[in-house]
């Protein structure tokens, strides 16, 4: 069979060009004495002083070097061996079927091409194949594996090479670098993809997941440091779990295991009291808003997860109160800033922030000594108390007719900010012309109103303007985007003040304006000015509220667009509805305006019941009026059950006999057993009834001492939610 040699010409740079065709090719050319062909393997005789790491190239040039000089009769060879020594560093690298056992070095040339390798023509790699003749000659006496190409030179490793006439006596043996006349042709195997690892992203309800990144294996990864984003949520970092709200890797942290693996976003709420927001940014944990930051329970605070990484707070003025436990865990802390609207300070609001050392108080001496401070607060009033009062200097952006202005207040010792927004006066107009600014008065219709009993459609009514002959509505979903309005109706009625627009999308805010048009004498339309953009707010939609803790439920919605604030309602016993709270209106006056609030917490329930909810958004016009949108569709949540109060006891040999107080709402219970009290806990009963109040836990060892732990789970349409574990009670086995 005639084939195509490539001789390889090496200089500075490394270049192949073409050999004449020959009619066959000898199986060995060196100057040694060809056996009958055999093909032997030889693996348990190579030393193992290697890493695999899934590249095949790579693998068979560190398999090969880690047996430099060593001899064929240490390995075990009694044939020519170059050829076998390349096929079993194949065999221990896993690419046999790209290098196939074969004790002839023409023939493993044969099958190398037919497994899919190709012929290289430019740029050798470590990994690739080289065949030889010592002589200079056309015929293919030796193989070895390329570990090193420098400036264009070759560097190989192989078998069965030295002087020796002995073939137990050739050895394993570097050539560096090999001369262009030796090289007959060099291959490259059809190596298996070097083996990866991928570590896939979840923003688990959120959006903007980082891509999915590839690891090597025994290589660390160093994890993507873009962040999802949820609206009205803060992300907090990665867990292996989706529905435990535990951070097991941040942005940025290395990945070690050589294992697939999904990870998913873990949520803080954005809310850390009615009106306050919460964010941490390198290392500083920023509370702004008004009103009293919640209580919390040890580990429930929603940066609670973070707590090593922060070491400044910043409480910004308007906050009232420090609830019980807001810092509990910061060890890392070491700074804080308190203003000076702060009056009361709950029990261990800083229990455990044994680095803090430095408090900044933006009243006087006197003020601090009127706040009231709780109990086991000792990190704070052992701390190096720093008193401030804020001298502001002002620039003021003038307001106009249109456009808004500001006054900004700017502190000369801290450069702490205020500002203070100024609205635009709008228009006065005295016959046809603002009194203000000049501007002439165009007429246009005007939309009164947007309303709707139904959560598909809306009814716009706007004012009747004579001598037209009818009005086009206009709508649209981004009010701002000039191109997205489009006509939804004409009117051909100049008397017609209204039009109910349906099957409009549950969650969406339409937005609408009217304008009116005669004709004239040709039938063409003479159109005015549009009205100014009017809407009705959408419906809500709830988005995963639930429970955590024994008093309170967390309510969660998505951020109606436009909507100036919400009204949460909740199911009485009756069956009718009570309103629990309006965030963002007082007396039909805007407060802080809460249309981005999607969150709210419902206190001072009772432990395992449930409760019913629907929620409403509004907007309130410049006039006063309050314009809600349609009601969300109920939603029911189970408060979560208290602990169990948990006894044990030791039956017999094998048993044990567990005992508890029956939890109010209880649907079931799980009892976890641990052979540790500190940690290794199992579940070895699921409970499905609520009233049961014991178990006998069967299969125990005698002599034994066992760790038992209980808690109570309410279930609502199929969702569980678990309360707190009870004590720990251990039960020694008879």
């Amino acid at each position: 069979m005639k084939k195509r040699i490539i001789a390889l010409i090496l200089a500075s740079l490394f270049v192949l060009s073409a050999l004449p065709v020959h009619a066959s090719i000898d199986l060995e050319g060196q100057d040694h004495a060809a056996p009958t062909l055999l093909t032997q393997s030889c693996t348990s005789g190579f030393c193992t002083d290697y890493t695999l790491t899934g590249d095949g190239a790579a693998d068979m040039v560190s398999i090969a070097l880690a047996q430099e000089g060593r001899t064929g009769g240490e390995l075990g060879y009694t044939e020519e061996w170059c050829a076998d020594f390349v096929c079993d560093c194949a065999i221990i690298a896993s690419q046999s079927e790209a290098v196939p056992q074969y004790g002839g070095v023409a023939g493993l040339y044969d099958r190398i091409l037919s497994a899919g390798g190709t012929e290289v023509s430019s740029e050798p790699q470590p990994g690739d194949l080289c065949f030889i003749n010592w002589n200079g000659g056309t015929n293919m006496g030796h193989v070895e594996i390329v570990y090193q190409v420098t400036d264009g030179s070759v560097y190989t490793i192989g078998g069965n090479s030295g002087s020796a006439d002995s073939l137990s006596d050739r050895w394993v043996k570097k050539h560096a670098p090999l001369s262009e006349k030796y090289i007959l042709a060099i291959l490259r195997p059809n190596y298996a993809a070097p083996q990866s690892y991928t570590v896939t992203y979840d923003a688990n309800g959120g959006e903007g997941a980082p891509a999915a990144q590839e690891k090597t294996p025994s290589v660390s990864l160093e994890l993507s440091t873009q962040t999802p984003t949820c609206e009205g949520l803060v992300f907090l970092g990665w867990s292996i779990d989706p529905h435990q709200p535990q951070v097991d890797y941040r942005p940025g942290d290395l990945y070690e295991l050589d294992s697939d693996i999904t990870l998913y976003a873990v949520w803080g709420d954005a809310l850390c009291g009615d009106e306050i927001r919460w964010a941490l940014e390198e290392g500083i944990l920023t509370l702004s808003g008004t009103g009293a930051i919640y209580d919390w329970l040890e580990d429930t605070a929603p940066w609670y997860p973070l707590r090593d990484t922060i070491a400044t707070a910043v409480i910004d003025d308007g906050i009232t109160a420090i609830g019980i436990q807001t810092f509990y865990g910061c060890v890392a802390m070491t700074d804080i800033t308190i203003p000076e609207t702060v009056v009361s300070i709950a029990d261990q609001a800083f229990f455990g922030c044994g680095a803090l050392t430095d408090v900044y108080y933006g009243g006087t001496s006197e003020n601090w000594q009127s706040i009231t401070i709780g109990i086991d607060n000792d990190p704070l009033t052992s701390a190096t108390l720093h008193h401030h009062t804020h001298t502001y200097g002002s620039v003021t952006t003038e307001h106009t007719c249109t456009e808004p202005g500001q006054i900004t207040y700017t502190c000369t010792e801290c450069g702490h900010t205020v500002i203070e927004p100024l609205e635009a006066t709008d228009h006065d107009y005295q016959d046809d012309s603002c009194i203000i600014c000049g501007s002439a008065q165009v007429k246009v219709p005007q939309i009164l109103s947007c309303y709707s009993k139904a959560q598909t459609s809306v009814k716009v009514t706007w004012t009747v303007m004579e001598g037209v002959d009818g009005y086009e509505l206009w709508r649209t979903t981004t009010p701002d985007d000039e191109s997205s309005w489009s006509l939804t109706k004409t009117i051909n009625d100049g008397t017609s003040d209204h039009y109910t627009n349906q099957g409009l999308t549950i969650g969406t805010t339409y937005y609408y304006r009217v304008r009116a048009f005669s004709l004239d004498e040709n039938g063409e339309k003479l159109y005015t000015e549009h009205s100014a953009p009017a809407y009705m707010p959408a419906a809500v939609v709830f988005d995963g509220p639930y429970s955590n803790a024994t008093f309170r439920i967390r309510l969660r919605w998505l951020q109606v667009q436009g909507a100036h604030g919400y009204q949460i309602w909740r199911q009485n016993e009756d069956g009718s509805y009570s309103v629990v709270k309006t965030l963002g209106d007082k007396g039909n006056e805007l407060t802080n305006d809460q249309g981005a609030t999607t969150a709210y917490s419902n206190c001072e329930l009772t432990a395992g019941q449930d409760y019913t909810y629907k929620i409403r958004a509004f907007t309130i016009t410049e006039d006063g009026r309050k314009i809600f949108g349609a009601y969300s569709d109920i939603s029911t949540i189970a408060v979560m059950p208290d602990a169990p109060v948990l006894t044990g006891e030791s039956l017999k040999a094998t048993r044990a006999q567990l005992n508890w107080n029956i939890v109010n709402g209880a649907k079931g219970y799980q009892i976890w057993v641990s052979d540790a009290e500190d940690g290794g806990y199992r579940i070895i009963k699921s409970i499905t009834d609520g009233t049961l109040d014991q178990a006998t836990i069967y299969d125990l060892v005698s002599s034994e001492t066992y760790y038992f732990k209980i808690r109570a789970y309410v279930e609502i349409d199929g969702k569980k939610t678990f309360g707190a574990f009870s004590s720990i009670v251990p039960v020694t086995i008879q």
